[in-house]
């Protein structure tokens, strides 16, 4: 299916729409990389955890050695400033940096086995445990990093799922289990709008149930894969609309995506259980790992196109090169997809990495089309035609018209003024958005509309709308949208004057009974007046 492969501006080309409602095409990629997070001076290891919506950021700890002690620290990497301590609240020996708000500007995790919030303003503060407990740590915080969640132990010997919100949420609050449900639960995850919390929840039966909770402390069981006998929720797409975890069944653990019903993901080729950590914006990718022999992990992908897959493996495949490295664990995603943080080994040592340049699935959700509509003879009447959408990444626009019409093919706008060889012309606003206003059309009397498209560009590949159609209504005189009796009475005006007015002193630039633009109002423009006003409506 041909279409505009690239959203350059110096690199448009004419685009051909297929019958198709929408067109898709991915973007050509150059071979992914691979970076080592490094160590801390002094460390000998480094774990990497979770990645901005960009990757600009990853997160996760490293270790430090001194007077023969070893601590473990929060980091924030970035390939400008690289491995960067955050350090402990007071009083706390350790930390580890397990979740990443969405622009990278606050972190949470474990800090000494409780509960942790970091931000770029205010440095690290302890959101503590529940009353009573004595472990626990966070492993969510919202797209804003204003609402962290996690888990603490009680007095009771359970261990609950908690939400702590800034500012004054009161403190750690903790989430109801299941109806039946006596054993306490845990919470894993949290959407990026902080409405839906997942995780899993003792419940009226045997083992756990993977779970969410919605506003209001509404929860609900997501189930269980057929045969299977627990299963908890790890992770949640940035939409709200994916939610990611794992589940035991006969044969063993296995990823899973749910979406209204669990859908097995399987396991990577040589592995025998699977188990999904994070997903990205819509919930087309899913990343955690697969074991492969006891106690021994490789690092797992899936992709709506890709399959399950073993991450390592599928890199290579791309042109990737992973010479000295072992990818054990895979825990976070970008927001499109294309790029994953986690830890492996390097030459043998334990390093976090980030990796970057996957082709990614999530290309743009065109959520309303643009719709139909039309300019009647006025000078000034103008249309306005809209798409919205729904996208990780940075979005591109561009507008295309059918040239000639009926052909199929579309020329891109590419100013404020629209001219091709038919003689169709207009003037544009708003030709590099999502919303667009065509003003003062002229074609010649053959053509009866404009058909417009717009190609929506991300990361991940560019989305064609569906065509919309501007009727050029130039026999609605009366600018309503219809050719009715009104438009007659001032065709019949202009028809008996016979001579258009243009070029008088003191009379309108224009002449709108001239339908066929020949300066004259006659036989022709009737004929063609006639045609509209038994079609009565423009569009």
């Amino acid at each position: 299916m041909p279409t505009r492969l690239s959203p350059a501006r110096n690199h448009i080309a004419r685009i051909a729409v297929s019958g198709l409602a929408m067109s898709v095409a991915a973007l050509s990629h150059s071979a992914p990389v691979i970076y080592n997070l490094g160590i801390f001076p002094g460390g000998t290891e480094s774990h990497g955890a979770a990645v901005s919506h960009d990757a600009t950021y990853v997160t996760g700890f490293g270790d430090y050695i001194f007077n023969n002690q070893t601590f473990y620290y929060a980091f924030r990497w970035s390939i400008a400033g690289g491995l960067v301590n955050l350090g402990t609240p007071v009083s706390i020996a350790t930390t580890a940096g397990n979740s990443m708000d969405h622009a990278g500007l606050a972190i949470a995790g474990n800090g000494g086995n409780k509960l942790f919030r970091w931000t770029v303003s205010g440095g690290m503060q302890n959101l503590g445990l529940l009353p009573g407990g004595t472990l626990g740590l966070a492993t969510g915080i919202s797209g804003d990093g204003t609402i962290v969640v996690g888990w603490s132990n009680a007095p009771d010997g359970n261990s609950y799922g908690v939400r702590w919100v800034h500012p004054g949420g009161g403190g750690l609050v903790a989430l109801p289990t299941l109806p039946g449900g006596f054993q306490g639960n845990s919470a894993y995850g949290i959407s990026s709008d902080g409405s839906t919390i997942v995780g899993g929840s003792s419940w009226s039966g045997s083992g756990y149930r993977a779970c969410r909770w919605l506003p209001g402390n509404i929860i609900q069981n997501l189930g269980i894969l057929p045969g299977g006998t627990d299963s908890r929720a790890f992770g949640i797409s940035k939409n709200n609309a994916v939610i990611v975890g794992d589940c035991q069944i006969p044969t063993g653990d296995r990823m899973f995506r749910w979406v209204g019903a669990m859908q097995n993901l399987g396991t990577p080729l040589g592995s025998t259980d699977s188990y999904a950590r994070s997903t990205n914006y819509d919930g087309k990718v899913v990343t955690g790992r697969a074991k492969i022999a006891f106690v021994t992990y490789r690092a797992a992908y899936w992709s709506t196109t890709a399959g399950i897959q073993d991450l390592g493996a599928y890199f290579t495949s791309l042109g990737g090169n992973l010479t000295g490295w072992v990818l054990l664990d895979a825990w976070g995603v970008s927001n499109d997809g294309s790029a994953i943080a986690g830890t492996g080994t390097f030459n043998g040592a334990t390093r976090a990495f980030l990796i970057k340049g996957l082709p990614c699935p999530s290309t743009a959700t065109i959520v309303t089309d643009p719709i139909n509509t039309a300019v009647c003879s006025a000078p000034s009447s103008s249309a306005l035609l809209a798409t919205t959408i729904d996208a990780p990444g940075d979005v591109t626009y561009q507008w295309s018209v059918e040239s000639p019409p009926n052909s199929g093919v579309f020329e891109p706008i590419t100013g404020p003024t629209y001219a091709d060889t038919t003689g169709l012309t207009f003037e544009v606003a708003g030709w590099e958005g999502p919303e667009i206003t065509i003003t003062g059309a002229r074609a010649p009397s053959w053509i009866k509309d404009i058909k417009v498209v717009v190609g929506v560009t991300n990361p991940c590949g560019t989305v064609n709308t569906s065509v919309a159609r501007v009727a050029l209504c130039t026999a609605d005189l009366t600018c309503d949208l219809q050719v009715d009796d009104a438009d007659f009475v001032q065709f019949a005006n202009a028809y008996n004057d016979l001579l258009c007015p243009e070029g008088i002193p003191g009379l309108p630039p224009s002449c709108p009974g001239d339908l066929n633009q020949d300066t004259f109002v006659d036989d022709a423009d009737f004929v063609l007046f006639a045609e509209a006003y038994n079609a009565l409506l423009c569009v």
